[in-house]
């Protein structure tokens, strides 16, 4: 049974800095319902590889994104949810882009 949204399997495979595209890698083979990235390795084609396979793209963050600008570079690549200390900052942008029809969360 493959993951993804809908498919009733919560589980999210995570990158940790350093172990690349192995999460996506886990992802896909153990049929998660998402990925959670960490922001230095995230490449558009692995953002088009997890959707292609149903798989919602997390990115973890932390302290960063630090201008909404950013926010908003990382919703248009694709990214679906953004994980950040700085919601001020994600949140107007998500609800700007949401407004426009483009799924930021």
């Amino acid at each position: 049974m493959r993951g993804g949204p809908g498919a009733g399997d919560p589980r999210c495979s995570v990158e940790v800095p350093g172990n690349g595209t192995r999460a996506l890698d886990s992802a896909i083979e153990y049929g998660c319902a998402c990925v959670q990235f960490w922001n230095p390795n995230l490449t558009p084609a692995d953002i088009e590889r997890a959707h292609a396979n149903g798989i919602v793209c997390n990115l973890f963050f932390g302290d960063r994104p630090d201008t909404p600008a950013e926010a908003e570079r990382l919703f248009q690549m694709g990214v679906d949810t953004v994980l950040t200390n700085y919601a001020n900052h994600v949140v107007p942008v998500a609800r700007r882009l949401a407004s426009r029809g483009i799924a930021a969360r």
